[in-house]
């Protein structure tokens, strides 16, 4: 008994294929394979019939019991048949013996087979060569020995199979393999998907391989189509405006990103910041035709950027933050002086951030020099200390602070001052008297003030185009000559403070002050933070002046007599004025000698304090009833001369 190896049947194979032909083949596995020959199956090569024997010339394994080659029976796969071989009549004479029907049985040997349908293995199916093997794509020519439903070689279990790989599976609704069974499924994750083909990476809810779904869009919809389109699970560039933005801002049917036309367009993307349709076709906030869309505290569109903005200049700005700040168009408050100076009137820099028009006096001037502390406004002084910081230090009438161009200055300082000496008069060179003094400002100097300083002698004045303010500083005591008046006021508007008149008893001296206007001329007179004291020929006449006596105090002055023989000590109101103010406000008039406040005619007394006066406490000897008003009580803040000037 002969085996025949796999390999061996191969390469007898392999020489049937070089050297037989379709009419003629040179190796078999059965006789009918050999047309007119015999098929020797201990060689698998057709052999011519031997006439003597009837099988295969040459074999060892033929049919004729008597051949030199058999033993009685036919070879099959390398064994011998104890039968006789069917296919040769061996009862005829040698030359008469007619082959029969080719033999076409399948060889029994495990593993043999003469077609496809003699292999009952799945695993071997297929008849390569009369063996029974596994599929092995390409081995009979064709790309694959499978077909389908079952199209796919298992190599590895010689099977053939739905799929191996996820790849195979081309149908959609059953795009992953199951690598168990074997066979094409519905997908369950998106992972599964992922691995077949990233254009095709999530798991939709049938089971079929989609490009995006609704938990997948962040990951599978990226660059320029980010939004999912739910219907056709397919990645768009927009769904809805949301998805759009800069110059396309406008999601459109075909679902792309296109311009706006109009504002219409954009007023659907419920952005405040994109409510007005730019000419590059963008949706913005605001644009040059449309500024009503900017309120609130952005009032202002700003063309560059198209945003609504708080300012563009100082003008939409104020109050404590009056300052655009150009690099962020937002109202800050200013931090020096220079800040403000596009703001007239108000170029100074508070601590507050706001632009005012003042912070000190510094920024004030003219008939303006104060600034008022809280309100960083300029207004009128009120006193004398308010422009103590300011030329003379003297506060005028209609306000202002009087300055050392308008000022002559008087001090009895030896060595120092001059009334002959051109230019005299000023700080450093005062005029020694103040007689001198008072007549140069009062006539055509020009000048408004007369600063008095020290122990002076007594003077006049008479002026007749401006007012004229007589201040006094450094305790300004004016002492009159005997027997004169310590100052005579003939006409003009005057205003006096801060100045002593003290009069003397020996020699005797006259009135303290005596206002009584030359023929055809008027007197108006300011008398504030005076002290009028000891004067023998009496305190203070007023004899046609109007005046306003304020803050001053009256003692130990008189008696003074009228030209019609009245006698009187501290005021006296000789005569009405036709115009002008008649005010007592805030005086003290005591312990003069004879009555303390005389009157021709009712006047205005407010706060007045009258006591002492002629050695009496009768009310008539303070102030007669024809005054028209009685003492306040007692001395205090709201009665008597403590008013500062």
């Amino acid at each position: 008994m002969k085996t025949v190896t796999l390999f061996a049947f191969l390469a007898i194979l392999a020489q049937g294929c070089l050297f037989g032909t379709k009419d003629n083949p040179a190796t078999c596995q059965t006789n009918d394979e050999c047309a007119s020959k015999v098929c020797n199956l201990a060689t698998y090569y057709c052999e011519p019939v031997n006439p003597d024997s009837g099988q295969a010339q040459g074999g060892t394994g033929g049919a004729a019991p008597d051949g030199p080659g058999g033993t009685g029976g036919t070879a099959i796969d390398g064994q011998v048949d104890s039968q006789p071989d069917a296919s040769i009549v061996t009862d005829a004479p040698a030359d008469q013996r007619i082959p029969e029907l080719p033999d076409t049985r399948v060889p029994d040997a495990a593993g043999t087979c003469g077609g496809n349908g003699d292999c009952t293995d799945p695993s071997k199916a297929f008849c390569v060569a009369g063996v029974c093997v596994g599929c092995q794509p390409g081995l009979d020519g064709g790309v694959s020995m499978c077909t389908a439903p079952t199209g796919v070689c298992d190599t590895t279990s010689g099977r053939c199979v739905g799929c191996t790989a996820s790849s195979q599976c081309a149908t959609p609704a059953a795009p992953i393999c199951d690598t168990t069974k074997n066979t094409c499924v519905v997908c369950a994750a998106d992972l599964q998907c992922q691995t077949k083909n990233t254009a095709i990476a999530a798991c939709r809810s049938d089971g079929q391989c989609v490009q995006c779904t609704a938990t997948t869009v962040s990951t599978s919809c990226i660059g320029t189509t980010p939004a999912c389109d739910l219907t056709t699970n397919t990645c768009v560039q927009c769904i809805t405006s949301a998805n759009c933005a800069g110059a396309t801002p406008i999601c459109g049917t075909n679902e792309k990103c296109q311009a706006c036309a109009t504002d219409p367009d954009c007023t659907g993307l419920n952005d405040p910041a994109r409510v007005a349709c730019a000419a590059g076709g963008a949706c913005v906030q605001c644009t040059a035709t449309n500024i009503t869309k900017c309120t609130g505290t952005t009032t202002v569109c700003n063309t560059t950027s198209n945003k609504c903005v708080q300012c563009l200049t100082n003008a939409t700005c104020a109050g404590t933050a009056p300052i655009c700040a150009t690099a962020t168009n937002t109202c800050r408050g200013c931090a020096v002086g220079s800040d403000c100076a596009s703001f007239a009137g108000h170029t100074a820099c508070a601590a507050s951030g706001a632009c005012v028009q003042c912070t000190d006096n510094t920024t004030c001037s003219g008939t303006m020099p104060i600034c008022g502390t809280g309100t960083n406004t300029c207004r009128t002084c009120s006193s004398d200390s308010e422009c103590s910081a300011i030329g003379p230090g003297v506060c005028m009438a209609d306000g202002h602070c009087a300055t050392d161009s308008e000022t002559v200055y008087v001090q009895n300082l030896a060595g120092t001052c001059s009334d002959t000496v051109s230019g005299a008069g000023s700080a450093a060179t005062p005029y020694c008297t103040a007689a001198i003094g008072v007549s140069i400002a009062g006539s055509t100097s020009g000048k408004d003030v007369v600063v008095l300083t020290g122990a002076l002698a007594d003077f006049s004045v008479a002026v007749a185009t401006k007012p004229l303010t007589v201040v006094g500083k450094k305790n300004a005591v004016i002492t009159p000559a005997a027997p004169r008046d310590g100052i005579t006021i003939t006409n003009g508007t005057v205003y006096l403070r801060n100045v002593t008149v003290q009069g003397s008893a020996n020699p005797a001296t006259g009135m303290g002050v005596n206002a009584q206007p030359s023929p055809g001329n008027t007197i108006t007179l300011y008398l504030t933070g005076c002290t009028v004291n000891n004067n023998p020929g009496g305190g203070i006449m007023l004899n046609g002046a109007a005046f306003d006596i304020e803050g001053t105090t009256v003692t130990g002055n008189g008696p003074g007599q009228t030209p019609i023989g009245l006698t009187w000590g501290g005021i006296r109101v000789d005569s009405l004025p036709t115009s002008g103010p008649t005010i007592l406000n805030r005086v003290t008039v005591q312990n003069n000698d004879q009555v303390g406040i005389s009157c021709s005619g009712a006047i205005t007394g407010t706060g007045v304090l009258a006591t002492g006066n002629n050695n009496s406490t009768s009310s008539n000897n303070q102030i007669t009833s024809s005054c028209g008003f009685t003492s306040c009580g007692a001395a205090s803040a709201t009665c008597g001369a403590s008013l500062s000037p």
